[in-house]
């Protein structure tokens, strides 16, 4: 009896959760005369479950949404010599009144963002400072690399040249910066936080699959963890949508050719498309040979130690050849649920910083295995339910000949860090104003170094190797001779990094609050547990070597090599629309950097033990996180005849962590095998503080048959070390002091064919600390402009799209660096470039 009277309790609860009452939007679309307008396109996304339904106006300008559970939606309406119009609307308050929607005549477009609240949301409507490069943009950008388009966005900015292009947001670069591929780690804990222009290797990606960039710049720790210190990038890929009526089969061709530097890119996809599965196999290749910097070499640009030649200009050794596949396939059950599988390998060989000799990247290899599945409720409490998760092997093989007077060595190395993630999403909406996003997200990187030395002298030693045997020893190693590296790991290992594990486990809940018409809150906070442990290694021999440990070293042997830690961030975002296009916003974010395998356990040299060693670096287990508070405060404006975003940020942050070791006090010099060295240690240091001005501005005007768009960006970054009392020094924080981009781009109303010119400035660093390397000449600190001119042309086909593009880069041929690149690498000079994009349907 009892029982069932709990049932007939319990079964209206769990009915109430699964389904509830359907309601209705609908309403009709004119322009600014009164008119109906038919044909306009609609998206209506539903808020608590990111759920997207498409129809498009009927030809007296009306429209009709169905069955629709309660709760908040975003509707957009588009068509071609209009602006794009957003409305925010709720059931089933607007369940009863038509939606009269009025589009005016211009060309500024929508931009949604997945990853600055991990639901799909209006960019203009979160209370992060978020910048979005959509798949339009990107065709007509033509990017070399995926992250040189963020040359083009606000508080953003990169480093070095071609494979090796890093990106710096904020002054923060390296594993400072989380990177996301479609929102799964590319991050790994084995990468070095070290010198400009290290970090986390985002050549990696491959441009040709990437559909959109989404850069949420300051805290993203609450949502993603660990590594979102100065910002997140999400590179999101193309994705596969079922054909509603029948089998189609789609063809889509993307070649890609650059004249400085020549060579090009080659991609092509093959896909099957049905109501209920969808597939595609993705193919590219890559082949770009030593490219020639600007000219003439200004006064302070460079010195002549740097082995450039002007009378060339060119880059030796800046080409590379890279090879990408990608197969991906997916289950669609109406609008029940969604299932995904996928597998992606890039492989890039030959690799070299420009004007380098004694070091070589052999190849770096990322392959991927992915999967998951996406639930959708029928209404009511429970609207949707992500399950994912991922396998990814990174392979990095470098090795460098270091040549001293009297001796030389050659050293190989081989990283291989394998990262298992797991992420679960469940999104609730308790009432109609409230969407609830809560999860639980897991990774475990796996990290296995193996790594050589072979040294000799000159002349050569009780038979040692000498320099000539030496440098065939490179020669054989650099063309792939597998059976040598593996004869000298087995008789000469030399691991500075040991086998190890880096685990976190991670509980997050995030509330977005619909406090009215005007008001919406976003809060969130994460709970995070770290686990680290290195384990025994061949060839590290930090304990042989130090076979007593001084107390001071914080190390008792193999066991204290490990750490266990608990983390709690939190954050807090107010959105303020007083009218429709007007959005006041403020946020709160913690940051959090937990230390990694690198970090903690890396010992040795830069060189091994030789000659040319004066110290050597221990273990710091008891390294604290890097932690720190991110506030942005501004406006965002979606006028009908402009676009404008303003922000100021300031980001404060401590015990940051040395790239390299300091000298532990009251240890004394140890005796190695050449002399004595100095013991360092990486340790927390520093009190830091960030801050600047963001802003932005389209301002769209019709001009003859077309629409002609002034844009432009601005960014100001000032960096404080607060412990030292002096400019932080852009060795370990890259902060560009000024960066603005302003040009304008005129298109037709059909879109058909358009044109763009844009300038990008950049202001020297001279807020400099004392002692600070860049005060030498020939450091990339200089600033420049640079002007870039690209054209299109979409040719008319009945079930096809082509799409030609063209366009010069560094028009002037100005001669610059990036500013804080590695080496100081001059960047490519006048460049021709052409793209494209054939898609069959």
């Amino acid at each position: 009896m009892k029982i069932r009277t709990h049932l007939s309790t319990l079964l209206p609860a769990l009915l109430l959760v699964m389904q509830a009452a359907a309601g209705t939007i609908q309403g009709n679309v004119s322009d600014a005369t009164g008119a109906r307008v038919p044909e306009v396109a609609l998206r209506l996304i539903e808020a608590a479950s990111n759920r997207e339904r498409r129809a498009a106006t009927t030809a007296e300008g009306s429209f009709r949404f169905d069955g629709l559970p309660p709760g908040q939606y975003r509707l957009s309406a588009e068509k071609a010599g209009f602006n794009v119009l957003v409305r925010s609307l709720e059931l089933p308050a607007e369940a009863g009144n038509p939606v009269h929607l009025i589009l005016e005549v211009g060309a500024i477009r929508d931009s949604i963002t997945v990853s600055a609240q991990r639901n799909t949301r209006d960019e203009a409507l979160t209370p992060e400072a978020v910048a979005v490069t959509g798949a339009e943009r990107l065709d007509a950008r033509m990017p070399v690399t995926a992250v040189d388009v963020l040359r083009d966005m606000p508080g953003a900015y990169t480093q070095s040249q071609g494979y090796f292009t890093r990106p710096n947001i904020r002054g923060f670069e390296g594993n400072r910066v989380l990177v996301l591929v479609d929102g799964e780690r590319l991050n790994n804990s084995r990468t070095p936080t070290s010198h400009v222009g290290t970090g986390m290797e985002t050549g990696v990606v491959d441009p040709s699959m990437v559909e959109s960039v989404e850069l949420i710049r300051g805290s993203g720790s609450v949502l993603y963890g660990t590594d979102a210190v100065g910002g997140t990038i999400n590179f999101i890929t193309a994705g596969l949508a079922p054909s509603p009526d029948r089998w189609r089969v789609g063809v889509d061709l993307n070649p890609l050719l650059m004249s400085n530097g020549p060579g090009g890119r080659y991609s092509g996809a093959v896909s099957l498309l049905g109501p209920r599965f969808t597939a595609r196999i993705h193919q590219a290749f890559e082949n770009f040979s030593d490219y020639k910097a600007g000219a003439p070499v200004e006064t302070g640009y460079l010195n002549s130690g740097r082995g450039y030649d002007p009378s060339t200009r060119l880059l030796t050794r800046s080409g590379y050849r890279t090879e990408a596949t990608r197969a991906e396939a997916r289950w669609h059950q109406g609008d029940r649920w969604t299932a995904r599988a996928g597998y992606e390998r890039r492989y890039a060989g030959n690799l070299a910083q420009p004007l380098q000799t004694s070091s070589l990247l052999v190849f770096s290899e990322r392959e991927k295995y992915r999967g998951g599945v996406t639930v959708y409720g029928r209404g009511g409490v429970l609207r949707q339910v992500q399950v994912s998760g991922f396998w990814q092997a990174l392979r990095r093989r470098d090795h460098t000949l270091a040549q001293s007077a009297r001796t030389f060595q050659v050293t190989d190395s081989l990283r291989t860090p394998r990262t298992t993630g797991v992420d679960v999403q469940v999104n609730l909406a308790p009432g109609p104003r409230h969407v609830l996003t809560t999860g639980a997200s897991y990774h475990r990187d796996h990290s296995e170094d193996r790594r050589f030395v072979v040294r000799g002298a000159t002349p050569a030693v009780g038979g040692g190797l000498t320099a000539a045997e030496a440098r065939a020893i490179q020669e054989r190693l650099k063309n792939g001779d597998e059976a040598l590296a593996d004869y000298y790991r087995s008789r000469n290992p030399d691991v500075q990094t040991p086998n190890a594990t880096f685990q976190n486990a991670a509980l997050f809940l995030q509330e977005e609050w619909f406090a009215g018409r005007h008001l919406r809150v976003t809060a969130g906070v994460r709970l995070d547990h770290y686990r680290s442990r290195a384990f025994n290694t061949p060839g590290y021999d930090l304990f042989d070597y130090f076979p007593e440990l001084p107390p001071e070293f914080g190390i008792e042997g193999m066991q204290s090599l490990r750490y266990v830690n608990t983390a709690l961030t939190g954050s807090l975002g107010l959105l303020f629309t007083p009218r429709q296009g007007y959005s006041f916003y403020a946020r709160l974010g913690r940051s959090y950097r937990e230390p990694n395998l690198h970090d903690r356990f890396t010992a040795g040299t830069g060189h091994a033990l030789s000659s040319a060693s004066t110290s050597i670096t221990v273990p710091n287990p008891a390294l604290a996180p890097e932690t720190g508070w991110n506030a942005d405060v501004g406006l965002k404006l979606r006028l009908s005849r402009a676009l404008v975003n303003i922000g100021y940020f300031n980001g404060s942050f401590r015990d940051f962590i040395t790239s390299s070791g300091r000298a532990i006090p009251g240890v004394p010099k140890v005796e190695g095998p050449y002399g004595p060295l100095t013991v360092l240690q990486r340790s927390n240091i520093d009190r830091l503080r960030f801050q600047g001005v963001e802003a932005e501005l389209e301002a769209p005007f019709r001009l003859g048959p077309g629409h002609f768009t002034p844009f432009a960006n601005a960014s100001t970054n000032r960096g404080d070390n607060l412990a030292a009392g002096t400019p932080v020094d852009p060795l370990h924080f890259p902060a560009v002091p000024f960066k603005s981009v302003m040009g304008a781009r005129w298109a037709s109303v059909s879109g058909r064919y358009w044109w763009e010119y844009r300038a990008r400035a950049v202001a020297t660093q001279d807020r400099l600390p004392a002692g600070s390397s860049y005060w030498s000449a020939g450091k990339a600190r200089l600033g420049y402009t640079t002007h870039d001119l690209r054209v299109g042309y979409q040719v008319p086909l009945e079930r096809a799209t082509l799409t030609v593009n063209a366009g010069v880069e560094n028009s002037g041929n100005r001669f610059y660096q990036e500013l804080f690149s590695i080496f100081d690498v001059p960047a490519r000079g006048r460049a021709y470039i052409a793209g494209l994009r054939f898609r069959f349907f």
